[in-house]
């Protein structure tokens, strides 16, 4: 973004994104805003557009989705009727939860890029917590609705992020997640044991995550 930053302060403008790395777009959309609009010529316009790539696939470059969709793939076809494969699945799990926990040490992009004198030259759509552990947890949680083992796994993996929590959005998004993986047990899963055990688990990582805000705070 270091070029679209110095190209915008050169015509004095504000760039505006509506849309993010990996997402798709077509030739007739309104994706970039201008502002003055009246600044943006043709020769500015064609400049911005050029500071993009743009191909027919998604890559990991800058597109954090993109290999945790990767892995949720392999888990959602192991959950599948025709495989019913629970292990891949919970390893898939198990990855995703040490992917998720460096995530939340190292923080994610910016949504507004300034140049040297502090000016928002760039305001552009990110990726956010909520966005990416939903993108890791939600559709295994669906996929493995009545599967205790995979929901516990589940639970665990939260337990297991909630040692890297660093901010209160991040707790948020994962207390969210526990309650949508409970939800999902009372409804889904047929054995009262089952349904126990994964209760169980539930209540440990909603433990996990209070000590985690207990630090944030103190």
């Amino acid at each position: 973004f270091a070029e679209l930053v110095s190209i915008a302060q050169e015509a004095n403008v504000l760039v505006v994104l509506s849309f993010r790395a990996g997402d798709y777009l077509t030739a007739q959309g309104h994706q970039i805003g201008l502002y003055p609009a009246e600044r943006a010529g043709p020769h500015f316009v064609k400049k911005v557009v050029q500071t993009f790539t743009i191909g027919a696939h998604r890559t990991p470059v800058q597109d954090l989705e993109f290999p945790i969709r990767h892995l949720v793939e392999i888990a959602a076809r192991a959950l599948s009727t025709g495989v019913n494969d629970p292990y891949t699945a919970a390893a898939v799990v198990d990855r995703l939860s040490a992917s998720l926990s460096r995530l939340m040490t190292v923080g994610l992009p910016a949504g507004e890029l300034r140049d040297a004198a502090g000016e928002v030259r760039v305001i552009c759509e990110r990726p956010t917590y909520a966005s990416l552990v939903g993108a890791a947890f939600d559709q295994i949680r669906q996929s493995g609705e009545d599967k205790p083992m995979v929901l516990i796994h589940l639970a665990q993996a939260v337990a297991r992020i909630a040692d890297a929590v660093g901010v209160a959005e991040q707790s948020d998004v994962l207390r969210t997640q526990l309650k949508l993986i409970g939800e999902t047990s009372e409804r889904h899963v047929e054995n009262a044991h089952d349904r126990e055990a994964v209760s169980g688990r539930v209540k440990k990582a909603q433990e996990a995550l209070k000590e985690a805000e207990n630090r944030i705070t103190a």
